[in-house]
């Protein structure tokens, strides 16, 4: 009766090791089917993996308010997106509802403001040189600046006398104006830019050179546009100019996400016309981890102004160069390695992943075309 217990007792034991032994066995075996069956043979590629995010950006750009110069009633003739050059009429200011003027009006005002333009540019010309006949003055050699200051003195004449004859024009030309049009008061463009309506009242704050001086929160915030109403006052914003060659696009980003950005880096945006090289100019580091990343973009969207903030999609890193699937790669020895195929056999290669999406990877160590194994 106790032998029998005891082989009964044997028994069992040694039907729990056969299944613990089953177990590992398949386990094995599942793992060297998974790893090595089914296979296939791939080429190595040339690929591009592009790495980008969304990201909170705020435009700081070179804006211009144009304010009213009188009381009345506006009327603008230039619709929000144009690009204007100096001087053109934007609109004008009346006693009394005016939807249009006769064209000659319109050549004569634009006369006026090229005067005014010009007058404006000979001031600073002039005060310029006042400078450097003060510098030249002042020198401790007399001799050697008597006969630079001759010529200095003899441009300065010519300048207040251009000056004299172009405020001459400018007055007789105004006038004549106000003779045509009955006293209504012109709005002319006061350099060349992109003409809107709408306006922030940020314009002469949030320029390119205000990087530095922006709150932490600058991406919270919102910049509720405003339009001018059909009767103003005098001094009050009737739309503004913006430089179209010099924007400064501020965006937040996650170093965490795009790794450690440096000064002189080309990221990319997506615009109208195609994605667009913009270079990293100053990067500000901010107390939740976060980095503020100025560009310099020197083609500004039409589409984007005159918004000051927008949500955009940037690429921050496209890594060129041999593509492989990333089943292919396994790791051994903390290396990184490939089957390379040779004939019915293969052999092993060591590699470097530089980049990968999780589908494929950006390798070294492969040439294109060579055949690889890939599960």
């Amino acid at each position: 009766m106790f032998r029998h217990k005891r082989s009964r007792r044997l028994g069992k034991w040694l039907r729990i090791l056969v299944l613990i032994f089953f177990f590992l066995l398949m386990l094995e075996l599942g793992w060297l089917v998974v790893a090595n069956f089914p296979q296939r043979t791939v080429i190595v590629e040339t690929g591009t993996i592009t790495k980008g995010c969304w990201v909170e950006a705020v435009y700081l750009r070179n804006e211009t308010l144009l304010q009213a110069p009188a009381d009345g009633y506006l009327t603008i003739r230039i619709p929000s997106g144009t690009k204007i050059p100096c001087g053109e009429v934007v609109g004008w200011i009346s006693q009394e509802p005016t939807e249009d003027l006769p064209e000659d009006a319109l050549r004569l005002a634009k006369k006026v403001a090229l005067y005014q333009s010009e007058n404006d540019g000979l001031e600073l010309e002039l005060q310029r040189l006042n400078s450097e006949i003060f510098r030249r003055q002042a020198m401790s050699n007399k001799g050697a600046a008597r006969a630079d200051l001759a010529l200095l003195e003899k441009e300065r004449q010519r300048i207040v006398q251009s000056i004299r004859n172009c405020r001459d024009e400018a007055n007789k030309a105004l006038v004549k104006l106000d003779y045509m049009t009955g006293g209504i008061v012109i709005i002319s463009s006061t350099s060349a830019g992109i003409f809107y309506r709408e306006y922030d009242g940020l314009e002469e704050q949030l320029n390119p050179e205000s990087i530095r001086q922006l709150p932490a929160d600058i991406f919270k915030k919102k910049f509720p546009l405003k339009t001018p109403p059909s009767q103003i006052s005098k001094g009050e914003p009737v739309g503004k100019l913006v430089e179209p060659f010099t924007e400064v696009l501020v965006a937040k980003v996650d170093p965490r996400v795009v790794g450690t950005p440096c000064l002189g880096d080309e990221w990319e945006v997506k615009t109208t016309n195609g994605w667009r090289n913009i270079k990293i100019i100053d990067i500000i580091s901010l107390t939740n981890d976060k980095m503020m990343v100025g560009f310099y973009n020197n083609h500004p969207e039409i589409r984007f102004m005159p918004d000051r903030r927008q949500k955009l999609f940037m690429v921050y890193r496209r890594v060129k160069g041999s593509s492989i699937p990333v089943q292919a790669i396994f790791r051994k020895k903390d290396k990184t390695w490939v089957r390379i195929v040779k004939g019915d056999e293969f052999k092993e290669q060591e590699i470097r992943v530089v980049e990968t999406d999780g589908n494929r990877a950006i390798v070294t160590g492969l040439e294109f075309g060579t055949a690889i194994l890939s599960r």
